[in-house]
């Protein structure tokens, strides 16, 4: 949606480890860009750039309301997984 080149290696993400400092850095990083491009974001505009061939997503995401829609769907999926695989974590450590 913002048109920014992405370097992603999805299957990187499933097995890379690492401290948690970082990673955290890098989350305060990426929620302040996403409010500023939330700002930016004209919802019935198209979208600022093509996402690449190997992005996973829904074919119909062409305006920057449907990507922020994606995003948010996206972030609610996972957030959810986290706290299933935290509640998981705790149970573990409690037994």
């Amino acid at each position: 949606m913002s048109g920014r080149e992405v370097a992603r290696d999805r299957d990187a993400e499933f097995v890379s480890s690492g401290p948690v400092g970082p990673l955290l850095e890098k989350v305060k990083e990426v929620r302040a860009r996403l409010a500023e491009d939330v700002r930016a974001a004209v919802p019935a505009d198209p979208l600022r750039g093509t996402p690449p061939d190997g992005f996973l997503g829904p074919d119909d995401v062409q305006t920057q309301g449907s990507a922020l829609l994606h995003v948010y769907e996206e972030l609610a999926q996972h957030h959810g997984q986290m706290e299933i695989l935290r509640d998981a974590i705790h149970a573990g450590a409690a037994a």
